[in-house]
């Protein structure tokens, strides 16, 4: 028996960013047969159909949140606009040889849709200024998205511990992401001089954004001005008691 050969689907992006374009394309080899029929599938549900002997050849069905470019789409490919969130999930294509048996096949494939975060992650800390002993105790938060945004903290290149993570929505389809650290600094941390704490926000393998925060170092020497207004009063007190000690020597 007589079989499609060689059918597969291609999604380009296979993750795409809300309001953007995806083109779903659908391969295969009839083998010289004629072509019957293209269908295509979100779920099990049709949204568009390509018959080769109608007129006009292309169909498209009511879908919500799907909305076909036919002027891009044929019989191997479908150009989906303004892609929403609802169209996350599987897609299949449905591909029929013309003939008595109308031989059929179908492969399906996933397409995610996300919101990628408009502004880079902010980060605070408790203090300013640390040196060799301290604990450092930081927050990052991240704008929202959809996934949420993974946290990863990081001190000088070195990722340190995430202590807590959340996510928290602020809307039916976004959500913020929150962590915290706290960990101790020790004389290693300071073998470069300056300390910065990063913390990096990501989405998928579509966003990426780093920000940085300079922590300023207590074990920078204490300038030379300060150091010489301190030794004055010590040096001050010397010389009277020198005074008074000769003094009680002629009484």
């Amino acid at each position: 028996v007589w079989t499609i050969k060689n059918i597969m689907i291609e999604i380009e992006p296979p993750i795409v960013e809300r309001g953007s374009s995806a083109l779903l394309r659908c391969n295969y080899d009839l083998e010289g047969k004629p072509l019957y029929t293209v269908k295509w599938y979100r779920g099990y549900r049709e949204f568009y159909r390509y018959t080769l002997n109608d007129i006009p050849p292309t169909k498209v069905f009511l879908f919500e949140g799907l909305k076909v470019n036919l002027d891009l789409s044929d019989e191997h490919q479908v150009v989906l606009q303004n892609v929403e969130f609802i169209l996350s999930g599987n897609f299949t294509c449905e591909v029929s040889a013309d003939g008595p048996n109308f031989p059929t096949d179908m492969v399906s494939r996933n397409m995610s849709v996300v919101v990628l975060p408009k502004q880079p992650p902010t980060i605070t800390t408790e203090r300013t200024d640390y040196g060799i002993g301290d604990t450092v105790r930081a927050n990052c938060t991240s704008s929202p998205s959809n996934p949420g945004a993974t946290l990863i903290f990081s001190l000088n290149n070195m990722v340190v511990p995430t202590k807590h993570e959340q996510q928290i929505p602020v809307s039916q389809e976004l959500w913020i992401s929150h962590a915290s650290t706290e960990f101790q600094l020790f004389p290693s941390h300071f073998a470069e001089g300056s300390l910065y704490l990063h913390c990096l926000a990501q989405v998928t393998n579509l966003y990426q954004h780093d920000t940085p925060l300079k922590l300023d170092n207590l074990k920078d020497p204490v300038p030379e001005r300060v150091t010489s207004q301190n030794k004055a009063p010590l040096e001050g007190i010397t010389v009277n008691l020198l005074v008074l000690q000769v003094l009680m020597l002629f009484m």
